[in-house]
């Protein structure tokens, strides 16, 4: 680990319980996607079927997520943007508490794994 982020994971550590307590505003953003009409029951051969979802999604299908647009950029850059919801709202809140980027990333991923002590 090196070392801005072993600084980041001891200011954690120590303020931890500040962040936690913390409150959050964050939205939530939909989306549809289309994944069509089922695709029946595909074609035989050479003794195998071949083709053919018939169980999967289909017609319109809304999806809602945690709108992240405010720190997209930063997220993207280190691959942070595909955290866990959970994890994501956390971010969100080490955020707005007045954390850094790293900061916020080590408190939400410490977060995740259960590494933060027990608040009291």
């Amino acid at each position: 680990m090196d070392n801005e982020r072993q600084k980041a994971k001891a200011k954690i550590l120590e303020i931890h319980e500040q962040v936690q307590a913390a409150p959050v505003d964050f939205s939530y953003k939909q989306t549809q996607i289309d994944w069509g009409t089922s695709k029946g029951q595909g074609k035989r051969s050479g003794g195998m079927v071949k083709g053919g979802m018939g169980f999967g999604t289909s017609g319109i299908v809304s999806y809602s997520f945690v709108d992240l647009t405010e720190y997209k950029d930063e997220l993207a850059k280190d691959g942070h943007h595909k955290m866990i919801e959970g994890a994501q709202i956390e971010y969100i809140r080490a955020r707005q508490f007045g954390l850094t980027h790293i900061e916020s990333v080590m408190y939400a991923v410490l977060w995740r794994m259960g590494k933060l002590p027990a608040t009291s």
